[in-house]
């Protein structure tokens, strides 16, 4: 519930009250019943619903503090807000001097929207090739199917002089997802063989293996999670929040791109079976140099005078307009004292120091984060605190903050294409330009049973994931977007429908002649619950990198799809998680 509505009932709770009580009480009844006209009443009982919504909403809340504090601890990043995501694609300059990586962390503006300029954060590196894809043709037969993605080099360049030794393909499916997705479990289940051909007819026959899936890695994180935070939760959060983030796949050329010779090359794919949705697949459908960006940027915050009237201060972003600028995170607080020129760092207090008491008698800065009263924003507030949580007095001084920032909801007016105005560190060789379009902003679910919340988390493990309620309980956790989208939330609904049973099996499994126990998990699930099969294999895919991360040490798992209605089956190979095999 909102805070408008919260003043609402309180409102129209005084209003009928006071009705009665003007019944009871006639001489009253010009200040307290329904016909009274005097404003200052007015404005005194809007004053007072306005206080005790605010109360019933903390209530209603079951002690936020104590939940935040929590949360900051081990998984701060879901108080934050999901901010806009896209892609961007890069198409090098005809005639440039030389082509240079675009490392991530690169910044991309957008025409103005609405009088801003929105600010958006490249997440993979770039190896830009000076190349184009001119076509894409697919060839079926009942049995197996070829797929074609034909590139013309640019005029001018010489691929022997790029030292690009993977070509990186994004699979945009346009208006229908499906093709893409479709395309993705070909070239990670299908591929019999890879073949490179040259304009005068050279080819290179590359090993199936050279096609690899991107998105999983730690260095291709697209949401900024701190180290601090499981990496699981956030592949799951960036599934559900931006999909096309996984429709990336590398393929290994070695050197054999940079000895073809000729303005025109082919790159086949022989599939072991016939395309259903990426049958239809145009020129549109593969597209290089492409990164997904995240609408996430450094700011300042607006200095803070602590004069001890407040017991916690508004952080808000230098300049801009109202809500063109908000806080997605604090990154450093410091502060001048007056009268000695000297800088105070302030640490966290979610950063374990005063846990383990080794920052007794420090003082430290804590964010708590408020849904704003008159917007979906989210505000953010700093208080100063000791080691015990406790408010201290501290001398005066003013207070600077590091800030990183979103545009709210501005970039989601953006159109295709608008996300192509240069910055100070995007590089001069290329242009670049948005080809889908951009996600909205989701705020976090602040009000959501957020101590429950944390509980289920701490206690997650195999046999619970094992659990089809327990398993559903934790993606709905990380499908914020379906927390605030009635259309998101319905296909949330289908999707936790048609997981009809999970099952964790124990298995062994030989490495390096000794023996692993592992869990085999096994799900039965319904393809079109889940957005069809293609769908559910892309789902399946970063489950399974969920579980991977998730393993303990010198263990194993495996995970198995089964669907009811094509009788698809999919299965993934044996993970031995991210610790070392001791």
């Amino acid at each position: 519930m909102s805070m408008n509505r919260y003043f609402q009932d309180e409102l129209a709770y005084l209003r009928e009250v006071g009705a009665e009580f003007a019944r009871e009480n006639p001489r009253l009844a010009p200040y307290l019943g329904r016909e009274s006209s005097d404003p200052d009443v007015e404005r005194l009982l809007e004053g007072f619903a306005f206080l005790t919504g605010r109360l019933r909403e903390k209530l209603d809340d079951e002690l936020p503090e104590v939940a935040h504090s929590l949360i900051e601890l081990v998984w701060p990043n879901y108080l934050r807000p999901v901010p806009a995501m896209t892609v961007v694609e890069f198409s090098v300059i005809p005639g440039a001097d030389a082509v240079a990586p675009i490392e991530r962390g690169t910044m991309v503006a957008s025409r103005s929207v609405g009088g801003t300029t929105c600010r958006f954060r490249t997440a993979y590196d770039v190896r830009c090739v000076p190349m184009t894809v001119t076509g894409v043709d697919v060839d079926s037969t009942p049995t197996s199917s070829r797929f074609t993605v034909t590139f013309q080099v640019l005029e001018g360049m010489d691929l022997a002089q790029v030292g690009v030794d993977r070509l990186r393909l994004f699979l945009d499916g346009g208006a229908d997802a499906s093709v893409a997705r479709d395309l993705y479990r070909a070239l990670m289940q299908n591929v019999r063989a890879v073949t490179l051909v040259g304009a005068e007819g050279t080819r290179f026959g590359l090993d199936p293996q050279a096609v690899t899936p991107v998105g999983f890695a730690a260095d291709e994180a697209v949401l900024p999670y701190p180290p601090n935070a499981f990496p699981g939760f956030r592949l799951l959060q960036e599934y559900f929040a931006f999909p096309e983030k996984f429709m990336f796949v590398d393929i290994a050329v070695g050197d054999r791109l940079r000895r073809l010779r000729g303005s025109q090359i082919e790159l086949r794919f022989e599939f072991s079976r016939p395309l259903d949705r990426g049958g239809t697949a145009g020129r549109g459908t593969v597209r290089l140099n492409c990164t997904p960006v995240v609408n996430v940027f450094e700011d300042d915050g607006e200095p803070i005078n602590l004069d001890h009237r407040k017991s916690e201060y508004r952080v808000r972003p230098m300049g801009g307009k109202e809500r063109d600028l908000e806080v997605y995170g604090v990154e450093k607080v410091f502060g001048w004292v007056r009268g000695r020129n000297e800088q105070v760092d302030y640490k966290p207090f979610a950063s374990y120091r005063p846990i383990v008491g080794s920052g007794r008698g420090e003082v430290y800065y804590r964010i708590r984060r408020r849904s704003a009263v008159a917007s979906q924003a989210v505000d953010a507030y700093i208080s100063f605190v000791d080691s015990e949580s406790r408010a201290i007095p501290m001398a005066a001084e003013t207070v600077s903050i590091e800030l990183t920032c979103t545009n709210g909801r501005a970039p989601q007016a953006l159109a295709i294409g608008a996300i192509d105005q240069p910055t100070a560190s995007s590089p001069t060789f290329v242009t670049f330009r948005n080809p889908i379009g951009v996600t909205a902003q989701t705020p976090p679910p602040l009000d959501r049973n957020l101590l429950w919340i944390l509980i289920s988390n701490l206690a997650l493990n195999y046999s619970s994931l094992a659990d089809t309620n327990a398993l559903g309980r934790i993606l709905s956790t990380y499908n914020v977007r379906a927390q605030v989208d009635e259309q998101e939330r319905r296909r949330m609904e289908l999707m936790l429908e048609g997981i009809q049973s999970v099952r964790a099996e124990p298995m062994d499994w030989m490495r390096a002649g000794g023996m692993l126990r592992g869990v085999r998990f096994q799900m039965t699930v319904q393809e079109s619950k889940l957005g069809g099969a293609a769908e559910l294999f892309l789902f399946g895919t970063v489950f399974d990198r969920f579980l991977d991360m998730f393993s303990n040490i010198n263990s194993v798992h495996q995970l198995v799809f089964h669907g009811v209605e094509r009788n698809v089956r999919y299965q993934w190979n044996v993970r031995a998680g991210q610790n070392r095999i001791l």
